[in-house]
């Protein structure tokens, strides 16, 4: 006598529906929590980029104030969300949208802000020109979530980075 054993159904391959929704809420709530801090980094990279422009086109003004035996004229501005230089009225866009940069000196006698400073000249000798400084080039993320500048702090021509709220201190 024989016996015939039923033949095994084969297991159907694949997700059930259920287990694609668990998945796909998983990934919705890693993605809430870490985008922020995402955005936070990529403002950080953006802003720093342009502070490095900022160092970097300073510098090159100088150069170029001590090469030509001329002044050069460095001035900051927002055009259409988009930072830029004008180097003796030469614009030279900096890197990163929606990043803004301000310009501030101080008022060597008691420390107060000067907003109303946007320009920046070098000598013949890539010395600054004029009693605004320290001068400041702020510069600022979206929402105010990363705050950098860059100052140029003595009648020498010095070159400083900062961040946070040591962009305000007045130091003479």
């Amino acid at each position: 006598m024989r016996f015939l054993i039923p033949p095994k159904a084969k297991p159907t391959a694949g997700f059930t529906l259920i287990e694609l929704l668990v998945v796909i809420l998983i990934m919705g709530i890693l993605a809430a929590i870490a985008a922020p801090g995402w955005l936070g980094f990529m403002n950080r990279q953006r802003v720093g980029a342009v502070r490095s422009d900022i160092v970097q086109t300073l510098r090159t003004a100088q150069q170029q104030a001590q090469q030509r035996r001329a002044v050069v004229t460095v001035e900051a501005a927002n055009v259409d969300g988009q930072p830029v230089l004008r180097v003796n009225g030469a614009a030279q866009p900096l890197g990163g949208g929606g990043i803004q940069v301000a310009t501030f000196s101080f008022n060597p006698a008691d420390g107060t802000k000067n907003t109303t400073a946007t320009t920046l000249s070098f000598d013949y000798q890539g010395l600054p020109i004029g009693g605004n400084l320290p001068f400041v080039f702020d510069i600022t993320a979206p929402g105010n979530t990363s705050r950098q500048c860059v100052r140029v702090e003595t009648l020498l021509g010095s070159i400083k980075t900062l961040s946070g709220a040591t962009c305000d201190a007045f130091s003479p």
